[in-house]
């Protein structure tokens, strides 16, 4: 299945998985869709299934031309499927009852993009059935925003434990590549 597809959803709630990690980021014209990377050449290919031969940014293409002219890259071609919407992803993310782990891509001082990342997952899952994940810095604003009640996730070499601590209604990972065996250990205790 190709990177963050709904089928992958699927995949994971098969192998036996009760959580599930994405990204969004936001089309030229203002939509929420999953997609780690800041262009679609890593993970998609043209819609013929050619490789994208130019830098093609997801901030650049509009819902309709992403959904038109691109694919998710698969091991199969009958696998390579569209970029979902978030909409698309948390609703089968719903379907098959995998908690989703959501991180914004776009840093947004003001707040409105967490807002509208919020509010579509407060009606598709309903409150307190996700989490968000960033770098803090989205943490941030979100609490700023007094918006208490949303569970974040930070990821311990991005931040401290008293920092997430502080945020309230937080929980840490620990990065298993960012540190050796003694120290995760030591982190985890």
């Amino acid at each position: 299945a190709g990177e963050n597809s709904l089928e992958a959803i699927r995949y994971a709630r098969r192998a036996g998985f009760t959580t599930i990690e994405t990204d969004v980021r936001l089309t030229a014209d203002g939509h929420l869709v999953v997609m780690h990377d800041e262009t679609l050449n890593r993970t998609c290919l043209a819609a013929d299934g050619t490789k994208l031969q130019e830098a093609a940014p997801v901030a650049e293409v509009s819902l309709a031309e992403l959904q038109k002219n691109y694919v998710l890259k698969a091991g199969e071609p009958e696998a390579r499927t569209r970029v979902p919407t978030l909409r698309e992803y948390l609703a089968e993310c719903r379907r098959q009852k995998l908690l989703p782990f959501i991180e914004p891509k776009l840093y947004d001082a003001s707040g409105a993009h967490y807002r509208d990342i919020i509010g579509l997952a407060d009606e598709i899952l309903g409150a307190g059935n996700y989490i968000i994940t960033s770098n803090n810095r989205a943490n941030r604003v979100i609490r700023g925003l007094g918006l208490k009640a949303v569970r974040l996730m930070g990821i311990l070499y991005q931040t401290t434990f008293e920092e997430m601590a502080g945020l309230g209604n937080t929980i840490m990972a620990i990065s298993t590549a960012r540190f050796t065996e003694a120290e995760f250990s030591a982190h985890a205790a």
